[in-house]
């Protein structure tokens, strides 16, 4: 795998970061291997870069009421628009900074290097800038998370040249299990993470009675915020928080990881998915729209709904002649189906050597393709494409 040589960028870079990047607690800030590198500090030291966070925002109190009032996007969006002279080329890491850039760039009448990673691009605010008011003239290229909404932008009428997916990373250092797993055939440990269109009410369903312990770790980092239960919690379930080493542990001790989930358009849910995946876990997920890019599951599709297929949609668009890529490394299952999630749950618990297996899989995909080394070297080869063409 190649390196990204920051010495050899010479182009004047900045990024938007939707987040305070010097809160170390939350985003793992510092250089050391015992926490978590973040996409945005990776890309900024390869680049040479500068940010845009909460931190510039916040530095005045007229930029702290505004982003207070009206969020991050439209006062980033209008901070960078000023200093624009100051760049060669912007890095938005949400599309409300890169539409809202792209409008001004339209009614103004300039042109300048704009990439931006959408994770919501068919929201209706999104497309009716990017459908009505056309601004995909005057933006650089437009990144989608997924395949799904790559092919709805592209339906919706943004050139194709303009679409170009960009995955979801993941620190495959921080997340590494350095503990052997247990072989005695105790009662396995099933993890569940995260709160953005979770589905804990069929997970819990699906776990009631079953000789099993589940943590569900239904709480946000970013938000503050946990999940509400409108039933019952059995007994062997526990629900709580955790920091990301407490969640690191959790997935080490685990046998594996479920990912129960509401259909959506958006990858939600890929965070957790590519974290226990890291950490060499087999994977079962609601198939959604969105999520259908990361697990492959043997199945070409799913028996109750044959309208879903089990794709292994990153391992063919990124490196389709690599076989070991593809090899299946969890389960989909449909939404809102517990008896088909209890079954997953119960089978990958009774054979522990498949598990072994897709977790292996899962393990090895998530280090060739979705690790934060190879999110870094794809957006540095797309900006210096473009800087070095003009």
């Amino acid at each position: 795998m190649a390196h990204v040589n920051a010495e050899r960028i010479a182009h004047r870079i900045v990024l938007t970061v939707n987040a305070k990047v010097a809160d170390v607690d939350l985003h793992g800030g510092d250089r050391d291997f015992s926490r978590r590198r973040t996409d945005f500090g990776e890309l900024a030291a390869a680049l040479g870069a500068s940010i845009v966070d909460w931190g510039a925002i916040d530095r005045t109190w007229l930029g702290r009421a505004v982003r207070r009032r009206l969020g991050f996007g439209p006062i980033a969006t209008l901070l960078v628009f000023v200093t624009r002279r100051r760049y060669d080329a912007i890095w938005c890491f949400t599309e409300i900074e890169g539409l809202l850039l792209a409008l001004l760039f339209k009614i103004f009448r300039l042109r300048i290097t704009l990439f931006f990673i959408a994770v919501e691009p068919v929201s209706p605010k999104s497309l009716f800038l990017l459908t009505r008011l056309k601004v995909w003239t005057h933006f650089t290229a437009i990144l989608p998370t997924n395949t799904y909404q790559a092919a709805e932008l592209e339906r919706f009428g943004v050139p194709r040249e303009k679409v170009v997916v960009l995955p979801y990373q993941v620190d495959c250092r921080y997340f590494t299990n350095t503990i052997e797993r247990s072989q005695d055939p105790g009662r396995p440990l099933i993890v569940a993470a995260g709160l953005e269109s979770r589905d804990y009410v069929t997970l819990i369903r699906a776990v009631t009675d079953l000789d099993v312990d589940v943590f569900v770790a239904a709480a946000s980092l970013w938000s503050g915020d946990s999940a509400q239960f409108p039933v019952t919690i059995p007994p062997n379930v526990t629900v709580g928080k955790c920091n990301y080493q407490e969640l690191k542990e959790l997935y080490a001790r685990a046998a594996l990881a479920v990912v129960p989930l509401r259909d959506s358009p958006y990858q939600h849910g890929i965070t957790a998915i590519q974290e226990a995946m890291a950490m060499g876990l087999p994977i079962v997920v609601t198939r959604t729209r969105g999520q259908s890019d990361v697990v492959i599951d043997r199945r070409r599709v799913l028996r109750k709904s044959p309208e879903l297929t089990t794709s292994s949609g990153f391992a063919q668009l990124l490196e389709p002649d690599r076989v070991e890529l593809q090899q299946s490394n969890g389960f989909y299952v449909a939404p809102g189906d517990s008896v088909e999630l209890r079954k997953c749950i119960c089978y990958l618990v009774e054979h522990r050597d498949i598990a072994a297996e897709l977790g292996a899989n899962a393990q090895r995909f998530a280090r060739e393709l979705l690790s934060v080394e190879r999110f870094v070297e794809r957006a540095v080869q797309l900006i210096e494409a473009t800087c070095n063409s003009k």
